[in-house]
């Protein structure tokens, strides 16, 4: 039996079994890529273990051959020719390249012309007729070898001035192939869907690979090539589309792929492919698949996916599990702050909000956009979350709250693309599953909200521009925007009601005062009251601070208050506007601190986003942590900042531009740059532990001592250190951009790569990549290799998380360069490592393996124990991807050996999977089974619970393989459990194969 005898029975049998390619895998112990190249003729010589591997699922093959013509050829692939079932080898190109030609176009006459043309596209010699006679002379010698010299060829024959190669049906694959065709046709136009399915299988079984595969580009690129290629592509996405109705999406899958590995580029395949792999439980595998072709067009034709692709992808990502067990609702977000604690009168304005939502319905016929603009400090954030709270119940799906920093004094403006990122991860979309493109992500923002009821309040909106593009595209929604500017831009293509917010009446200035100092003081002194309103020029912002003054001084008169606001406000500081000459108020409440609390006053007007904490604080001012704490206490007493979340306070846009002027004004320029230093090396320091308690086996960093003064949190738990990570991430973010602002480029880089891990887990890609490329200015302003090696090595990562290919690349040559030019064996060693895993997710295992030995060699070098057993591992990996087994196993173990007996058990935890999935491989169900159990525990005992879930999955694959649905039932349901708490798109494929379970 030759490879082609042996691929032919092999496909018989496994189709008729009902088996996919990898199911077949996993059930004889083979590797995917073995059964793949056996099935395609590849494989001529089997290794004995394989066909015993076969044997014992299938039998034995075939004694018998299958009938054959005499002659048959093929150009369904690879150019063949066999006679009496064996193969016959034409080895002269030319020859080869004219039975090619002529067997695409079989019972046509081909001319002469045309032939040379083909065989000679560029400068045909003179006598290039004669040598076409003697070519079709040899061919007609092996083709008819009993014809006798006189005699009329029957196979290739002269027809006026061309040739005609004529063959039967079964004699050419091309004709079968197009035979299969008309029939399945017939059979779909009659109703018939299962014969219909059942041609198209047979037509498409008649392809080993590209038309010609092995012929000139030229003859590759006929028209005649062409037109069978886009057949055949039109076949496997009839067929595919005939199989998912039929509830067979399996064999769909498989031929999709086989398909696409020759097209890569083909998005058509690529979508029905997605839609495939979503039909049969593989959900992740889909969105996976988008991610490769979306990075794939971008590099090699730098264009988006099309609407179809995208389409695919988001309906993906709206669909149920396929399975009816446990299905999760959809995240009900509730973002809104906290309710304004005293609010009183804005009764008009309330008004006017409830009736732009009434005129819409009940549930809302259309979108409602409302916006209140005005002056700073008039109040519109509070009127916003008041009447927001108010309404929440109109709204079941949730509330979303966003600060667009239109007007913010520490930075830039939010851009649409970050706002629709962090709206799309507060509507619980997994870091995996928020496309890269700004408007793929604002696309699936409106898709996620659409038929849904939600609240949004986009608080401090910089223009309309910044607010378009989070509008939603259906009713049912309502959004609120509060902003400086008029936004006359949402009236006319948005059809938003504005409403220009003036400053409270009198009246509610006066209940908005009396409710801070009681009803009976305002009475017993109404005139004062009427006083200390204008001088706070009725802001509510300014009315807060002396209110709250106030009553932590009851004894003293509002007479006397209204001498000190006269008396006190800084010279110069009063204008023509009111958020200008509510400066006085600002004034007044600031005089009245302690010499403490106002010198943290001033310098917290200094940080970037003019949110702190106590630690913060603490090191800002050089103080103790406890006398922080006290100085925080005061100015929330004195309404001058506000308690936004326990033990996180925030200063108004308008108090920090004020505290900032008033330190530039008293605070000498060391002494603010000072408690700068302390802010950049608190936030330093504590991201360098927090990185360490989330990867303990990563470098440290050779950085300067901190500064004396300077108190970061107490971390000692990777619990505490992700949780102090989630709550920073904005203000270390922003410390990045002050600090390459500011020639801080030692802190920028250091802290750019200190916060790379937690953002790269945690899929907050493009903020990593903004960092990083503020990380690797700054690295390069100092001259400091290793610094730029890391970054750009943090940047590869990032764009390839982006599936962005093209730009990662660069980013790995540059760090190779770098650490090379250094010395640095721990930078190679990452390099190499960060290589190896792009090539290995492009299916390139043997370059993976070239680079994984390079940092073997390098973690070595350096004397890192735990890169050096990691990258054993990775070798391990690498031959088991290979199918060299017995290799892999050496290797997995030598890592083991290393790895054992280190602190941190992630890495051999790693490798007991890598042991189980490589004894798996060779048929040892127990031992996989002992191997996935121990990497079960460790990183359970670590933490790594998506690890943890990975690799209860293989352990459920593997007792399946051994027979036993029980316990892969319930590995596969742990498995599950883990990926739902931790939102992940892994869990569409767990859910499929427990699905597939319950049917057997």
């Amino acid at each position: 039996m030759d490879g082609e005898q042996l691929g032919e029975w092999l496909r018989r049998c496994r189709r008729a079994a009902g088996l996919t390619q990898h199911e077949l895998a996993v059930r004889s112990g083979l590797a995917e890529r073995a059964l793949r190249d056996i099935e395609r003729g590849q494989v001529r010589h089997p290794h004995p273990r394989t066909m015993r591997a076969l044997t014992a699922v299938f039998g034995p093959p075939d004694a018998t051959p299958a009938h054959r013509p005499p002659l048959t050829v093929g150009v369904l692939g690879s150019l063949t020719v066999h006679r009496d079932g064996h193969p016959i080898e034409i080895g002269q190109p030319m020859l080869r390249a004219l039975l090619g030609l002529l067997a695409l176009q079989p019972g046509q006459t081909v001319s002469r012309e045309h032939i040379v043309d083909v065989l000679w596209p560029e400068n045909p010699p003179p006598t290039c007729l004669k040598l076409l006679q003697g070519y079709v002379g040899q061919l007609r010698s092996i083709l008819e070898p009993q014809r006798t010299p006189r005699a009329p060829a029957q196979v290739l024959s002269l027809v006026g001035n061309g040739y005609q190669l004529r063959l039967t049906g079964e004699q050419l694959d091309l004709a079968q192939f197009n035979d299969r065709l008309a029939r399945a046709r017939d059979a779909r136009t009659g109703g018939d869907a299962e014969t219909a399915l059942r041609e198209l299988e047979q037509a498409l079984a008649c392809w080993r690979g590209p038309v010609l595969a092995d012929a000139p580009p030229n003859l590759r690129q006929h028209p005649a090539a062409a037109a069978a290629a886009r057949r055949r592509t039109a076949a496997v996405l009839t067929y595919a589309d005939t199989a998912i109705e039929r509830g067979r999406p399996d064999p769909a899958c498989e031929r999709l792929q086989e398909l696409l590995a020759e097209e890569p580029l083909h998005e058509a395949l690529a979508a029905r492919l997605m839609r495939a792999l979503a039909a049969s439980g593989q959900r992740a595998a889909a969105l996976d698949l988008f991610a490769a072709t979306r990075a794939r067009l971008a590099d090699e034709l730098g264009i988006e996916p099309d609407a179809a692709l995208h389409e695919a992808y988001l309906d993906i990502l709206r669909a149920r599990p396929a399975e009816a067990e446990r299905p999760r609702a959809p995240a009900v977000p509730a973002q809104l702050p906290l309710d304004v604690p005293g609010f009183s009168g804005r009764g008009r304005e309330l008004r006017w909000l409830d009736a732009g939502l009434a005129d819409a319905g009940d549930p809302p016929r259309s979108l409602v956009v409302a916006a209140l603009t005005g002056t700073p400090g008039c109040g519109k954030t509070a009127v916003a979350v008041h009447w927001a709270h108010r309404v929440a119940h109109r709204f079941p799906d949730g509330q979303l709250y966003l600060d667009l920093r239109g007007f913010d004094p520490g930075g830039p403006a939010m851009v649409p693309a970050e706002a629709a990122r962090s709206l799309l991860e507060a509507l619980d979309v997994p870091p995996d599953g928020i496309p890269v493109s700004p408007q793929a992500q604002l696309g699936l923002y409106r898709s996620l909200l659409a038929g849904r009821r939600v609240l949004i309040l986009l608080d401090n909106a910089r223009d309309a521009e910044q607010v378009r593009p989070l509008l939603p595209g259906s009713p049912g929604c309502a959004v609120l925007v509060t902003s400086r500017d008029q936004l006359r831009g949402l009236l006319a293509t948005s059809n938003a009601r504005l409403l220009t917010l003036d400053l409270p009446s009198p009246h509610d200035a006066r209940r908005l005062l009396a409710a801070r100092i009681g009803a009976q003081r305002t009475a017993a002194e109404p005139a004062a009251v009427e006083e200390i309103i204008a001088r706070c020029a009725r802001l509510p912002l300014a009315l807060a601070i002396v209110g709250a003054r106030a009553a932590t001084r009851p004894r003293l008169a509002l007479s006397a208050i209204t001498h000190e606001l006269a008396t006190r406000n800084l010279d110069g500081l009063s204008g023509p506007d009111a958020a200008t000459d509510a400066r006085a108020a600002f004034s007044w409440s600031y005089r009245t601190l302690s010499p403490a609390a106002a010198t943290a006053f001033r310098l917290i007007g200094h940080t970037a986003t003019g949110s702190v904490t106590a630690d913060v604080t603490a090191s800002l001012t050089g103080a103790a942590t406890p006398a922080a704490h006290r100085v925080l206490e005061e100015l929330t007493d004195a309404n001058l900042v506000t308690e936004s979340t326990p033990g996180r306070y925030h200063l108004h846009s308008l108090l920090r531009a004020y505290a900032a002027e008033l330190s530039r004004a008293l605070d000498a320029t060391t002494a603010r740059r000072q408690a700068l230093h302390r802010l950049l090396d608190h936030h330093l320091a504590t991201a360098r532990t927090a990185a360490t308690l989330l990867e303990p086996a990563r470098e440290q960093l050779t950085t300067a001592p901190a500064t004396p003064g300077v108190t970061p949190p107490p971390l000692a738990t990777r619990e505490q250190a992700l949780a102090w990570f989630a709550a920073e991430r904005g203000t270390l973010l922003a410390a990045i951009r002050r600090a390459e602002a500011g020639g801080w480029d030692s802190h920028c880089w250091q802290l750019a790569h200190s916060v790379s891990t937690f953002l790269y887990a945690r899929g907050h890609w493009h903020d990593l990549v903004a960092a990083q490329r503020s990380a690797v200015r700054a690295a390069r302003r100092l001259g400091e290799r290793t610094g730029e090696g890391h970054t750009h090595l943090n940047l590869a990562r990032a764009y390839s998380a982006l599936g962005r290919g093209a730009r990662m690349r660069p980013h790995l040559r540059r760090a190779l360069a770098l650490f090379t030019r250094s010395g640095d064996h721990g930078g190679l060693a990452r390099a190499h490592n960060a290589i190896a895993l792009s090539h290995s997710r492009q299916g390139e295992h043997g370059r993976a393996l070239h680079h994984n030995q390079q940092a073997l060699t390098h973690y070595r070098l350096a004397g890192n124990a735990n890169g050096y057993g990691q990258a054993l591992n990775d070798i391990g990996w690498g031959y088991a991807m290979l199918g060299r087994h017995r290799l892999a196993l050496r290797y997995c173990r030598r890592a083991l050996a290393v790895l054992g007996g280190l602190a941190d058990p992630t890495e051999a935890a790693h490798t007991w999977d890598s042991l189980g999935y490589v004894h798996h491989r060779l048929g040892d169900h127990a031992r996989a089974v002992a191997c996935y159990e121990r990497a079960v525990a460790l990183f359970r005992e670590n933490g790594s619970r998506y690890h943890e879930a990975e690799s209860l999955t293989r352990l459920g694959d593997t007792h399946r393989a051994a027979g036993d649905g029980a316990a892969a039932r319930a590995a596969w349901q742990q498995a599950r459990d883990i990926l739902d708490g931790l939102r992940h798109a892994d869990t569409a494929r767990v859910r499929g194969l427990l699905a597939e379970l319950s049917t057997r």
